[in-house]
């Protein structure tokens, strides 16, 4: 199951937030593993792109890197692209483990974005339904890339986790 919602594109920033969910066909222990320890992420997130470096402190106040290589989520395929070298960093502000991570996103690509993103955590028949909601965006055109990120990277954490 795939579900999205934007769930308001005016134009206030505060307003500006996107929810996924997704059914994970994996024990929400599992799921949330993968979501937090860095020997775990780099082989799901950011599906088609080489994460050179990782870390990260899943604890209230603790921080998070990742540096990625490879094309933007939204690269038309056709379409000569120059990969490119992002860094994503943040600040854990919330952390309930097998519930819920919530985090401060700023990414190198986006430097005026300044989000919060929460990942939810809740038993589901055959899995966990992870929902992710990712707000504060300053534009609807950035929102909707991190859109197709996040249902790439959902995606990828569903394939990783049926090994």
């Amino acid at each position: 199951m795939t579900e999205t919602t934007v769930l308001d594109q005016q134009k206030s920033r505060s307003d500006l937030t996107l929810q996924v969910s997704r059914i994970i066909h994996a024990e929400r222990s599992r799921v949330y593993q993968a979501w937090t320890r860095p020997e775990l992420i780099t082989q799901w997130f950011a599906p088609g792109k080489t994460i050179s470096s990782i870390t990260a402190d899943p604890r209230p106040g603790g921080e998070y890197r990742f540096e990625f290589f490879g094309l933007p989520c939204d690269a038309d395929v056709h379409a000569p692209q120059v990969p490119s070298a992002v860094n994503v960093t943040g600040v854990y502000k919330d952390v309930v483990p097998d519930e819920r991570i919530s985090y401060t996103w700023q990414g190198s690509n986006f430097p005026d974005e300044h989000t919060l993103v929460t990942v939810e955590f809740k038993d589901a028949p055959g899995g966990t339904e992870v929902t992710i909601t990712h707000e504060n965006f300053a534009s609807a055109e950035v929102m909707n890339q991190h859109n197709r990120g996040w249902e790439g990277c959902l995606t990828s954490l569903e394939n990783f986790l049926k090994k």
